[in-house]
C-alpha cells in the first residue's frame, strides 16, 4: 500500500515503527468495552513522534486487519486508526462513534473466532497460503450481508454498516465462510441444499463453542448452560436454539415438522451436536430424571445419550467435515463421523464402549433410526417358541462392563398391564456374558400361550461395591438414571408333553392299602398331580398332589410314591405334571424404578 500512495495512489498509510505487541480497550456495539489485539505506529518516521493506534494484528505472521470502505480508493481501504489513542477510543474517520463501535466488534470478535480455529482445532486460514493476510471490509455497497471474498492476496470478510455485522455471533458464522473456503479450496462452490444444511450445521456448532469459551473467559458462570446463537437480535426468527430447534421455526428430525423443502434445515445438526455433549440427563432441567428424550413428533420414540467429552465430539466434527468432499449426503456425513471417532480414539475405540453408542443413539434421535440398544440381540426370537418350565429369556446389553442387574417383564398382556395378565417381573439369574453381552432370565409359564417380554437395566455397578470400583464410575452411575425398556417382543411356549413310564400298566395288579405308583419325571415339572379315578364310581376321584422337582443333573429319572388303595377294586389313573408360574428371581419394582427381591415367604406362598 506503500508503495500505491507514493506514485499518488491509495490512501496515506501510517506504518512507522510498528508496535504488535500491543491490547488496546475499546467500546464494541453489544459487548461494552473489549480488550483487542490492536498495534500502534508513530504518525512520522520519527520514533519520538505521537502515537496512533491501528485495528491491525500484526503478532501473527500474516496478521488481520479490519478497515473502512474507501469510495475514492475502492481496492484500498482504509484500516481503521485512532490518531489520538490518548484521548479517544474512537476509530476511523469524522470520529462516527458507531462506525467505530461496529470496526471494533468485528475486529475484536474475527480474531477471536481466528485463535479459536488455532487453538481448538489446529486451523489458521493463512496456513500455507504465501503473504496471505486476513482483512475485515466494513461498509462496502456491494454485500449488504456478511460475505466472505478472496481477492488481491487477502482473506477478505465484508461486513456491512448494519447492526447484525456486529454482533459477534455473526462474525463467527462468517468466519467459517473464509474456513470453507481454503479447506475446500478447488472444489466446486455450487453447493447441494443438503451440503448447505451439513455446512451451516457445523458453523454454528464451531461459533456455538466460540462463544462458550469467550464467556468461560470472562468467568460466565453460566457459561457451560449457553445453547443459543443470535438471541440478542431483534427479529427472535434469527434465534438459533440447539436444544429445542423447533421453537424457533427449525426441525429436529429429518422430513418433520418445519423441515424445508429445498431449503436449509441445520436444526437437526445442532440437536444433534446438543444431544452429544449435553446428554438426555437433565434435558428436562436441572436435577431432572433421564426419561430419555423424545421429538414430540407421530411415532416419536424415546432416545436416551450419554454425554461424551465435548473435544473428542468437536474433532470428530472437524475430521469429518474435512474428509469429505463438497456436496456430500446427510447420510455421507453420518458415516464420516462414526469413521473420524474410531480414528480419534485409536486403540480405546470399542463398538461397545460409550462413545460409540452415543454417536449412534444421537444421529437416531434426529434421523429418526432404531437406537443402538434396538439393534441388539435378544432371546427368544421373534415369534419363537419355547419351553416353559423355565423359559428363558435374554438379552445383549449395551454396557456389559457396566451392567450388574437387569428387570425383565413377561406377560400375556402387550402391554404389561396387571389388569390384563399377570405380569411376571424379575431379574436376571445370571451376569452378562462379557464377549457376547448377553444376559439371560429365567421364568415358569404357561404351555401353549403366547407371551411378551421386554427388559430394562436395573442396577448397573457391583453388586456389593457400586460404581467405585469399575472403569468409568461417571458413566456407571448416570446408567442407573436410564429406565428405558427395550422393545418389546413376541414368543410362544411349548405344550407340556404327557407324562410317560406310567406303572402299574393297564391290567396290572397291585398291593392293596401300600400301592406302588412310579412314572418318568418330566423335564422342568415341580412336581404332579395323580388323578385316581374308580371304576365302580363307589369312591369320589382323586386327584393327589406330589410335589417332585426335577432334577436336571439327572435328567428323566423315575418318580415313585404309594397310595392307599382298596383291594380287589379296579382303578384307572393318569399323572399330570405342574410348575408353580412366576420366577425365582421375582421382584418387587418400586414407583421410582428400584428392585427389591422377593422373601422366600413370598416366593413360597
Amino acid at each position: 500500500m506503500t508503495a500505491w500512495y507514493a506514485v499518488g495512489v491509495g490512501p496515506k498509510p501510517y506504518s512507522s515503527n510498528p508496535d504488535c505487541a500491543v491490547m488496546k480497550l475499546a467500546e464494541s456495539k453489544f459487548n461494552g468495552q473489549v480488550y483487542l489485539k490492536a498495534s500502534e505506529v508513530t504518525l512520522t518516521p520519527d520514533p519520538l513522534s505521537a502515537k496512533a493506534s491501528l485495528l491491525a494484528d500484526c503478532s501473527a505472521p500474516n496478521g488481520t486487519q479490519t478497515a473502512d470502505y474507501n469510495p475514492k480508493y475502492p481496492e484500498f481501504p482504509t484500516v481503521f486508526i485512532n490518531l489520538s489513542p490518548a484521548q479517544s477510543q474512537i476509530y476511523g474517520p469524522d470520529n462516527d462513534t458507531e462506525k467505530s463501535k461496529s470496526a471494533v466488534s468485528v475486529h475484536k470478535f474475527s480474531i477471536l473466532a481466528r485463535d479459536w480455529y488455532k487453538s481448538r482445532l489446529g486451523y489458521d486460514i493463512a496456513d500455507g497460503q504465501v503473504s496471505m493476510q486476513v482483512v475485515n471490509v466494513l461498509g462496502n455497497p456491494q454485500y449488504n450481508i456478511p460475505t466472505f471474498k478472496e481477492a488481491l492476496g487477502s482473506a477478505t470478510f465484508y461486513y456491512p454498516y448494519k447492526p447484525q455485522s456486529a454482533r459477534r455471533d455473526q462474525i463467527s458464522l462468517n468466519y467459517f465462510n473464509g474456513v470453507d473456503h481454503f479447506v475446500k479450496a478447488g472444489q466446486t462452490q455450487s453447493h447441494t441444499v443438503e451440503w448447505e444444511t451439513i455446512l451451516t450445521g457445523i458453523s454454528e456448532i464451531f461459533s456455538m463453542e466460540i462463544k462458550k469459551d469467550y464467556e468461560q473467559e470472562n468467568q460466565n458462570p453460566n457459561a457451560g448452560n449457553i445453547w443459543t446463537l443470535n438471541e440478542d437480535m431483534s427479529d427472535p426468527t434469527w434465534t438459533i436454539d440447539f436444544a429445542h430447534p423447533k421453537l424457533y421455526g427449525r426441525p429436529a428430525v429429518y422430513q418433520g415438522v418445519n423441515w424445508k423443502l429445498g431449503g436449509i434445515n441445520s436444526g437437526i445438526i445442532n440437536l444433534w451436536y446438543y444431544l452429544l455433549v449435553h446428554g438426555t440427563k437433565d434435558i428436562n432441567g436441572v436435577n431432572t430424571p433421564d426419561d430419555g428424550y423424545q421429538n414430540d413428533e407421530p411415532g416419536s420414540k424415546t432416545y436416551h445419550v450419554i454425554k461424551v467429552d465435548k473435544d473428542l465430539v468437536l474433532k470428530m466434527v472437524w475430521e469429518a467435515y474435512k474428509s469429505l468432499p463438497v456436496n456430500s449426503s446427510l447420510e455421507e456425513f453420518r458415516l464420516a463421523t462414526h469413521s473420524a471417532l474410531k480414528i480419534a480414539l485409536g486403540s480405546n475405540f470399542d463398538p461397545k464402549g460409550k462413545e460409540n453408542i452415543a454417536l449412534n443413539d444421537a444421529w437416531a434421535a434426529v434421523l429418526g433410526l432404531p437406537d443402538y440398544a434396538s439393534t441388539l440381540k435378544h432371546f427368544p426370537a421373534d415369534g419363537e417358541t419355547v419351553y416353559p418350565w423355565a423359559a428363558k429369556v435374554g438379552v445383549e446389553v449395551e454396557y456389559p462392563k457396566f451392567e450388574s442387574e437387569r428387570l425383565f417383564e413377561v406377560s400375556k398382556s402387550a402391554t404389561f398391564q396387571s389388569s390384563e395378565a399377570p405380569v411376571y417381573r424379575f431379574l436376571n439369574n445370571v451376569a452378562p456374558e462379557l464377549a457376547t453381552g448377553m444376559t439371560y432370565g429365567l421364568v415358569n409359564l404357561e404351555p401353549g400361550q403366547t407371551y411378551y417380554v421386554r427388559s430394562r437395566l436395573s442396577l448397573s455397578g457391583n453388586l456389593h461395591d457400586g460404581c467405585s470400583v469399575t472403569p468409568d464410575p461417571d458413566l456407571c452411575m448416570s446408567l442407573n438414571e436410564k429406565l428405558k425398556w427395550t422393545l418389546t417382543y413376541e414368543f410362544k411356549t411349548e405344550e407340556i408333553p404327557a407324562v410317560t413310564g406310567l406303572n402299574p400298566k393297564t391290567g396290572q395288579e397291585i398291593p392293596a392299602w401300600s400301592s406302588p405308583m412310579s412314572w418318568t419325571s418330566l423335564k422342568g415339572a415341580g412336581g404332579y398331580n395323580l388323578y385316581v379315578i374308580d371304576n365302580d364310581g363307589t369312591v369320589p376321584d382323586q386327584d393327589i398332589p406330589h410335589e417332585a422337582a426335577y432334577n436336571e443333573d439327572e435328567g428323566p429319572a423315575p418318580v415313585s410314591t404309594q397310595l392307599a388303595l382298596s383291594r380287589t377294586k379296579k382303578y384307572s389313573w393318569t399323572v399330570a405334571a405342574h410348575h408353580k408360574l412366576g420366577s425365582e428371581w421375582a421382584c418387587h419394582v418400586s414407583p421410582t424404578g428400584a428392585t427389591t427381591p422377593f422373601t422366600q415367604q413370598e416366593k413360597d406362598a
